[in-house]
């Protein structure tokens, strides 16, 4: 069994203080040695650009210090991470779900792409927009 963790729940597992963190983490404690937990390059590309332009806003010393140790720690975060490639069965999934208008955004839709061409389950809180999305299982860890 594969499972898929949406850039959100990715997010949120990367804060282990927050309450949602701590759901999704005892979730994953409870899954058989055999399933693989990982997320898609899709992730890393919105998080990786949303780093990057937190350090483009610094002008300050310790804010430029600040972004770098964030940036470190997001490196760290993917380098234990496993990650699902948006690969040419991703792409012909992603180019097939496009062609239905489903009303749901590029990067979604490719994320959800990608978790069928694995055959995996999509670990999201958002529900409304993937459920649109025909043959995809979902579920919500944070609750």
């Amino acid at each position: 069994m594969i499972f898929v963790l949406d850039t959100d729940v990715f997010s949120i597992a990367q804060h282990p203080d927050s309450p949602e963190a701590r759901i999704v983490r005892q979730r994953i404690l409870m899954l058989p040695d055999d399933v693989t937990i990982g997320t898609t390059i899709i992730s890393y590309d919105e998080q990786t650009r949303g780093w990057f332009a937190f350090y483009a806003r610094a002008r300050k010393r310790n804010e430029k210090l600040k972004a770098y140790a964030k940036l470190f720690r997001h490196l760290q975060d993917w380098q234990r991470a496993h990650v699902f490639p948006f690969d040419v069965p991703a792409m012909d999934r992603f180019e097939q779900l496009t062609a239905l208008k489903l009303h749901v955004g590029a990067n979604d839709l490719k994320i959800a792409a990608t978790v069928l061409a694995v055959g995996g389950i999509l670990v999201t809180r958002n529900a409304a927009d993937f459920e649109r999305v025909p043959g995809l299982q979902i579920e919500d860890w944070t609750k």
